[in-house]
């Protein structure tokens, strides 16, 4: 098992014997634990944890395929549980309409009577409940431009 814990700067330390790495979710993460995970688009999946090493993570995804990333990919993989809270102008992932992929947006609107506005990074925007986002790190990664 990896523990999570508070480094005092927004990131975590995650710690597993002598093993430190940076990851930006508190979560704990063991095998078969739910997750989001990043396919090689850019993209999110919904998935579990298939291993973990003091190196990398792997996940198979509900599609079946699989994936390996690096543990110091912060962004990479986050836990799979609906926030405590969510914001106007929180960074999110959600799953397009019909769709099982997931997609990075920030919350536009709030409404009691409908809920969440997203506006994705296509500038698309649909309505969701609270149940269905997962809050984003807005962390920097290699992947940004």
């Amino acid at each position: 098992m990896l523990q999570c814990v508070n480094d005092k700067n927004t990131s975590l330390r995650v710690t597993s014997r002598s093993l430190t790495l940076r990851l930006v979710s508190i979560f704990y993460a063991t095998v078969g634990d739910r997750i989001i995970g990043r396919w090689t688009n850019n993209k999110y999946l919904s998935g579990k944890i298939a291993s973990i090493s003091e190196e990398d993570i792997s996940i198979l995804f509900d599609d079946g395929t699989t994936i390996t990333h690096p543990l110091n990919h912060v962004t990479a993989v986050f836990a799979d549980t609906v926030p405590v809270s969510v914001n106007y102008k929180d960074h999110v992932v959600a799953a397009w309409q019909g769709s099982y992929k997931q997609y990075i947006g920030y919350v536009i609107e709030v409404s009691e009577s409908q809920g969440f506005k997203v506006r994705f990074e296509d500038n698309d925007g649909a309505w969701y409940q609270k149940n269905q986002l997962r809050i984003f790190s807005n962390a920097a990664t290699v992947y940004d431009g």
